[in-house]
């Protein structure tokens, strides 16, 4: 199998049901060209086997074996990423049909971003919209530009999966 453009990846912890519920967003993105890795951090409650009982060739599964942490198991997913792109998901979030393909088109324009991000929904009982967060706009002199529900950074370093391992604790 060809290594995929992207990578999304989703450490988690005694998360449950709502894991499925991510990864059903995942594979509803417009964008197809990408894998998941989902690492579990020692759940105690059946996560791993939820996460285990998605069959698709493009899902790939870990396990710490006992609670690392997430910044252990977020470099850890680094390691394991096979994209030129990494696109963090929490296991307990959502992410928009369109999110990926928005992003990928987004940095792959212009050679001076380095990272872009989203926006977000809080959705309350029963899926219903609580508020917005908009990006961070203005992080520093880095940021070079914001829109509602994308953000982009510029920095002059590489924008590719080896900047991150390189920085990762």
């Amino acid at each position: 199998m060809n290594a995929p453009l992207v990578t999304v990846s989703s450490a988690f912890y005694n998360t449950g049901p709502m894991l499925l519920d991510m990864v059903r967003s995942v594979f509803s993105q417009t964008f197809t060209d990408w894998e998941l890795i989902l690492v579990d951090d020692g759940s105690t409650d059946d996560s791993l086997q939820i996460a285990r009982s998605v069959q698709d060739p493009r899902v790939r599964v870990y396990s710490n074996g006992r609670n690392l942490g997430r910044a252990a198991s977020l470099n850890r997913i680094t390691e394991l990423a096979r994209g030129k792109y990494i696109a963090r998901l929490d296991s307990d979030d959502l992410c928009s049909p369109h999110r990926i393909q928005k992003q990928v088109e987004l940095i792959e324009s212009d050679p001076k971003i380095d990272v872009v991000g989203t926006g977000m929904c809080y959705l309350g009982e029963g899926d219903q919209p609580l508020g917005y967060g908009r990006a961070v706009q203005g992080h520093n002199k880095n940021m070079c530009a914001s829109e509602p529900y994308l953000s982009y950074c510029s920095w002059d370093h590489s924008r590719q999966k080896d900047m991150v391992s390189e920085i990762s604790l």
